[in-house]
């Protein structure tokens, strides 16, 4: 379901009287499915559902999934910033050079912060600094993380950039179709 919600407020189809257009509606989406059956997402799983997005042609890859951090919903500020600098470090570096070679063939890496309410970079996997964390709050909680967190604050930035570069891609379809 979240999916085809951020889908949709990438891809969503424009002036349709129906619903809101997507931030580039004109883009082409790459489904992946990252799970079993069940449900159960392995992270091989989503190492090959990355490494298949990187060959097929991605420009953007959006992965909505993490650690579930529930647990550390409560734990003060310097616990969590401890736990994210001393814990699963080789698994860490694992994912920052999968990023980085993502990087390196000019995909964007797109990763949401998750929904503990704990610092994002507690799970491994949004650690690199090749990627863009994107979360969402409410008004008094983002001033807090501002005033707490200024990797945060470049995170909000980078949402900038990305949409960006969906709206360049979107821009180039756009083109490509009608000029």
């Amino acid at each position: 379901m979240h999916g085809t919600h951020v889908a949709a407020l990438c891809l969503g189809t424009a002036d349709n009287s129906r619903g809101v257009s997507g931030v580039a509606p004109s883009c082409k989406l790459m489904p992946i499915k990252v799970g079993d059956d069940a449900g159960n997402i392995a992270l091989t799983y989503i190492i090959d559902g990355v490494l298949f997005a990187i060959k097929n042609g991605a420009r953007v890859i959006n992965i909505s999934i993490g650690a579930d951090l529930s647990s550390l919903t409560y734990a003060p500020y310097e616990v969590q910033e401890q736990i994210a600098k001393t814990s699963s470090i080789d698994e860490g570096e694992f994912w920052n050079e999968l990023f980085k070679l993502a990087e390196s063939k000019n995909i964007t890496i797109v990763l949401a912060a998750g929904n503990d309410h704990v610092l994002s970079n507690i799970d491994p996997m949004k650690r690199s600094s090749n990627v863009i964390i994107v979360g969402a709050s409410d008004k008094i909680i983002a001033l807090q993380i501002l005033v707490i967190s200024d990797p945060m604050l470049v995170c909000l930035l980078q949402v900038k950039k990305f949409i960006a570069l969906l709206m360049e891609i979107n821009l180039k379809n756009w083109m490509e179709q009608y000029v």
